[in-house]
């Protein structure tokens, strides 16, 4: 008789994937509007996603601190564009930016802390310039910020599955009508029945994907973003039909060298008094003492480029050095950086150690290769979050075409997606069965790893994939160099004999079966796209065998999507409409 896995059924209106802010968000809009709401997370919903530990800034329009200097929504649309070369769904980017101040005013209303009495703006915000012209990144005290919105999902009426990792979509004639999951604890398949699908998985962690050259080489979850960020949802989709867009784009965060999580950003917490030198003690990112002046060389809008240039003309090492700030303006700094989680980590270092801001410089360096922020990779939507299967929504970063959306597109997409889901949900009938090739094919894979009894551990496919991906598919790239890689990718998923011992193994063994095939996707969008590409604070795509950008062919997304036969096929999709 056949091994069969235990199976429980969960009927429900709308599903949301992924328990990140996006899928809290969405989660609390869709319940508020009366839909039979669930949101199953792979790990824990208190602590789940980019904004596990905390967040402490989020980009949002401020009518009455930007409006007196005639800089309007409008204008920070243009700006946003700018800053990434165009490349962005416009459609999207108005929403998000027309809708953040009431997300954030959402969160001030769970109990986050967003206002200040000692704050020198209207309002009683704090604010910084992150990567626009003028201030508009709130910088807030986020640290517990997941909490409170979990929290308020379960006041709102929705409920919470936790360690449930969703591997598959269900669809009948062609619609997506539910997902399917394995528990991470129990090993039993879970078949969620829906009348809507939100997928708010996330990115792609660069330390899972890649091993070098952060300061977690070499150890998998050694990580900015959190290790459990393994493509999921983007693999389920794509299998579903979807097109997927911009995977091919990465680019280096630039933090202290040698500390994961950096403290923040160095654009976010270490400006006004902080600023980049070189090892001659050169200024090369001075600092910006007026919060209005609209500069593309400090400390908060070129680190990246800035740094790189530096290190490879042989100036290196670049220090962030706040000696010369003010007493005021370290002080901001040590409290922006109490109000994310990495923050913390770092001034209890420093503390220890008896290093300070006042009189230390601080070595900077590239941080781990990051996935889908610039590029904005992920699931393909229009100007509804809908995805090109019907039933599919995204949202957050699992939503292609926004890059440097954050915070703000996390929060205002999860909540505009329930929305568009609710009036999907009113115009369709999705009553009935589904399909069962998906849940079929789940089990069998599920079993193929738990049944092993000879194969190898998990850890033993993940440096492989990591050893993969750094040497073929870092930042310098060639058709030769893709297509080797390629080849080996190609070997290592035909030979993947990994085994699980137990639930936990079993979860570890999906992702890197979701791992590798988001790494082909990766490799094969770097092939197709025959140019290098940059945005003004960072190039998030080197060919050496196309050195030059092309707009001509490539200012655009690339989407890929499999055919009903199961073919891999690329579409070009254009951006800047409105």
């Amino acid at each position: 008789m056949k091994k069969r896995l235990e199976r429980e059924i969960v009927n429900c209106d709308l599903l949301v994937v992924g328990a990140g802010l996006a899928g809290c968000m969405a989660a609390i809009k869709g319940a508020d509007q009366g839909l039979d709401t669930i949101v199953v997370e792979k790990a824990n919903a208190y602590r789940s996603g980019a904004a596990s530990t905390g967040v402490d800034h989020i980009w949002a329009h401020f009518p009455e601190i930007q409006g007196p200097i005639g800089y309007t929504a409008e204008d920070l649309i243009e700006d946003h564009m700018d800053k990434v070369g165009g490349m962005i769904h416009e459609d999207l980017l108005r929403t998000i930016t027309l809708n953040a101040l009431d997300r954030i005013h959402d969160l001030e209303k769970m109990g986050v802390k967003v206002r200040y009495e000692d704050s020198k703006l209207p309002g009683g915000y704090i604010l910084v310039r992150q990567i626009h012209s003028v201030v508009n990144t709130l910088n807030f005290d986020g640290r517990d910020m997941k909490i409170k919105m979990t929290k308020e999902m379960k006041r709102r009426g929705a409920k919470i599955i936790n360690r449930v990792m969703i591997n598959g979509l269900l669809k009948k004639d062609g619609v997506v009508i539910g997902a399917v999951g394995v528990g991470t604890r129990n090993k039993k398949l879970y078949i969620f029945k829906a009348k809507a699908v939100i997928m708010s998985t996330a990115r792609i962690s660069g330390g899972r994907m890649f091993n070098e050259p952060g300061p977690g080489a070499g150890t998998a979850f050694n990580v900015r973003w959190p290790g459990s960020e393994t493509g999921d949802g983007k693999i389920a989709a794509f299998n579903a039909g979807a097109e997927l867009i911009n995977l091919e784009f990465s680019h280096h965060r630039v933090n202290f060298k040698n500390f994961v999580r950096g403290g923040g950003l160095p654009y976010n917490s270490y400006s006004p008094a902080g600023q980049g030198i070189n090892a001659a003690g050169n200024v090369i990112m001075p600092q910006e003492k007026d919060i209005f002046e609209n500069s593309d060389n400090g400390i908060y809008n070129a680190p990246k480029l800035k740094l790189i240039d530096e290190l490879n003309q042989g100036r290196g090492p670049i220090y962030c050095d706040l000696t010369e700030g003010t007493e005021e303006e370290i002080k901001f700094s040590e409290w922006s950086l109490t109000h994310e989680g990495g923050g913390y980590a770092l001034l209890h270092l420093m503390k220890n150690q008896g290093v300070d801001f006042r009189t230390h410089k601080f070595e900077m360096g590239p941080g781990e290769i990051e996935l889908g922020n610039f590029g904005a990779g992920g699931i393909y939507v229009d100007d509804k979050c809908h995805s090109t299967v019907p039933g599919l929504f995204a949202a957050g970063d699992e939503m292609g075409g926004v890059p440097l959306g954050c915070a703000p597109g996390a929060l205002a997409t999860g909540w505009y997606a329930a929305e568009q889901a609710e009036t999907y949900i009113k115009d369709n009938n999705t009553a009935g069965g589904f399909e069962e090739e998906t849940v079929e094919q789940l089990e069998a894979l599920c079993l193929s790893f738990l049944e092993k009894e000879d194969g190898y551990r998990w850890q033993d496919s993940q440096i492989a994939l990591n050893r993969i991906m750094s040497y073929y598919a870092t930042n310098l790239k060639s058709e030769t160099m893709l297509l080797r890689g390629l080849e080996n990718l190609d070997y290592l998923q035909n030979h993947n004999d990994i085994q699980a011992t137990n639930a936990h193994e079993l979860m570890r063994c999906l992702e890197m079966h979701n791992l590798i095939e988001n790494a082909k996707l990766i490799m094969q969008g770097n092939l197709e796209r025959k140019e290098s590409r940059k945005i003004k604070s960072a190039p998030i795509q080197t060919r050496l065998d196309y050195p030059e950008q092309n707009d001509a062919e490539w200012n655009c997304a690339l989407s890929q999507r499999l055919t009903e036969e199961g073919n891999l096929i690329f579409a070009k999709r254009p951006f800047r409409r409105g």
